[in-house]
């Protein structure tokens, strides 16, 4: 039995594609940010989303829609994670409202080639 309007249930199947297909990009892209991260002996811990995409939480990887990439670091290494992703030409989207060490995650990060943004939190 159908319960959605064909035309309705297509457009749903094409946006699922395409989502699946931009995690599989993100899911590359946290490889990349963990590879620049332990190249400077800092661990993330993924959250929220892409925390629950890489632990296996979906049944598919489609199903869950993506905004950013929230990752958590030592306070410590905060500033020196920012850092590292300017380095490799990540820019801030907006600027910051509050000095950086009274923020709960830095300002987000862009870059033009990648799949999603970066927030890069201090705590959790």
């Amino acid at each position: 039995m159908d319960y959605l309007p064909e035309v309705l249930a297509n457009h749903l199947e094409e946006i699922y594609k395409l989502n699946r297909t931009r995690n599989e990009q993100i899911i590359l892209q946290m490889k990349e940010i963990n590879a620049t991260l332990n190249k400077a002996g800092i661990s993330p811990i993924y959250l929220k989303g892409t925390g629950n995409l890489i632990d296996g939480v979906y049944s598919d990887i489609g199903e869950r829609i993506i905004g950013d990439i929230d990752f958590l670091v030592p306070e410590s290494d905060f500033l020196t994670t920012a850092e590292c992703f300017k380095n490799e030409g990540y820019e801030i989207c907006f600027p910051a409202y509050l000095p950086y060490d009274q923020m709960k995650h830095y300002p987000w990060l862009w870059k033009e080639d990648v799949a999603a943004d970066l927030e890069i939190h201090r705590v959790p």
